[in-house]
């Protein structure tokens, strides 16, 4: 299954050129299944400390992202972008801070290529599996 997630990926258009150096250079941070230690696998302490985003909030707002994106469709990230927008502007909280708990929980770090494009690439399984993983072990 990875293999050809990957292979689809490469062979995307060549505007997706910037995304496609990031992946590449962390390609063990997204092309991974599914995080079976999270604790393992997210960076924590420094400047980059992923495992502070997943508090009380960071969980919360993983949990209604998961029923969230549980109703979705179409996976593609311009519509995954809307929805979650629409869910942070639904409780007045800026984007950031619903995004950077699933950036987390999704990539194990507090940065990453467009976290829609990760979510478009790795498919709709993975997320909500990653997802389900941290929360799991709350």
């Amino acid at each position: 299954v990875w293999s050809s997630k990957w292979k689809s990926f490469i062979s995307s258009p060549i505007e997706k050129a910037e995304i496609k150096c990031k992946f590449m250079t962390n390609e063990n941070s997204f092309f991974k299944p599914i995080i079976k230690n999270p604790t393992k696998i997210i960076q924590s302490g420094g400047e980059n400390n992923a495992l502070e985003l997943l508090d009380d909030i960071g969980l919360k707002h993983l949990e209604n992202l998961q029923n969230l994106l549980l109703e979705i469709d179409s996976w593609k990230a311009q519509g995954l972008k809307e929805q979650i927008r629409n869910y942070s502007d639904s409780l007045g909280t800026k984007l950031g801070k619903v995004i950077q708990p699933l950036r987390a929980a999704l990539s194990g770090s507090l940065s990453s290529p467009s976290l829609f494009e990760v979510m478009e690439i790795i498919g709709r399984d993975e997320t909500l599996g990653r997802i389900d993983d941290i929360l799991k072990r709350r």
